[in-house]
């Protein structure tokens, strides 16, 4: 029961990021992608909404800057210099938006509308976004470069003289893999599946030696067993993605940083950089899809 406690506590902090995310504008121009609201049904039930894998567009840019923004919050660097070189590399990873009616498709074709869509317009909000960004290639872009000093300012002495060495290799990817927080982490798994074989095809599997994750959660204070007084130092983490969990066990090195806490909100946010050898990485990954009872047809998404 206190870990359920702790994971819905998690689950409103990023929701709240999300909005946060969504109601600020950056300097870049990019303004609010927020999700429709006609997408919650009332009486609670869930509804049956298809999801498509699709390469990443310019047209993209406003919509992967709320997913951006949660992942850089309280890093002083713009996130839309990260959405250019995302939009920059279609072939790696890519978005997940909710799928076009196959009727409506076919009346687009055909030069009009037809159906229920005729009063409707296409979702294109970016659900979900996935990709590698190599970060020597792309070290001199604002966002990696505020991102990389952040990090060292995280260290310490001693963990600065291991990531050193680790950009030193050039050979370290910045993993961007976030989704709103109602996406279910089956998106994940297939998005991932779909960007190791893209890595393959564009035989980049061997471009790196180590990938960067960011992880985000909440560290709160455990309740005592048995209704005894809880001990100083009893705390628990709780990660808004149950796959960087995993992903943390995998880190050859880690950087923790707190995050500002919302008003009145229990527990401490926390942010981790986790380097990852690059096979261990996917090591993690098959550990996820095995901890997973996920349904087939949702892994089996592919990039259009």
């Amino acid at each position: 029961m206190a870990e359920q406690r702790g994971k819905e506590k998690a689950r409103k902090r990023e929701e709240q990021m999300d909005e946060d995310s969504t109601s600020s504008e950056d300097e870049d121009g990019a303004g609010p992608a927020e999700m429709d609201e006609d997408e919650d049904d009332e009486d609670g039930e869930e509804l049956d909404i298809s999801f498509d894998s699709i390469a990443v567009s310019k047209d993209d840019f406003r919509r992967l800057t709320p997913l951006l923004g949660k992942l850089y919050q309280g890093i002083p660097t713009h996130v839309g210099s990260l959405a250019d070189v995302i939009i920059e590399q279609p072939n790696i990873g890519g978005v997940v938006k909710i799928a076009v009616p196959e009727d409506f498709e076919k009346s687009e074709k055909n030069g009009k509308k037809g159906g229920e869509e005729a009063d409707e317009e296409i979702d294109e909000t970016v659900y979900a976004v996935t990709t590698v960004v190599n970060m020597t290639q792309h070290e001199r872009v604002e966002a990696i470069k505020g991102l990389k000093d952040y990090i060292f300012q995280n260290a310490n002495q001693d963990m600065k003289k291991k990531i050193q060495a680790l950009f030193d290799s050039k050979k370290i990817g910045l993993v961007i893999s976030e989704r709103f927080v109602n996406i279910p982490v089956q998106i994940a798994v297939a998005s991932l599946t779909a960007l190791k074989e893209d890595l393959a095809l564009a035989k980049l599997d061997e471009a790196y030696d180590h990938l960067l994750i960011i992880s985000l959660g909440v560290t709160m204070s455990a309740p005592g067993v048995g209704g005894k007084k809880k001990h100083k130092g009893m705390e628990e983490k709780v990660y808004f993605k149950p796959e960087d969990e995993i992903f943390e066990k995998y880190a050859e090195v880690t950087v923790r940083s707190s995050m500002p806490s919302l008003s009145g909100e229990d527990g401490q946010p926390f942010r981790n950089f986790l380097f990852i050898p690059y096979n261990r990485f996917w090591e993690a990954f098959q550990e996820l899809k095995t901890q997973l009872s996920f349904n087939a047809d949702v892994t089996s998404l592919t990039y259009a």
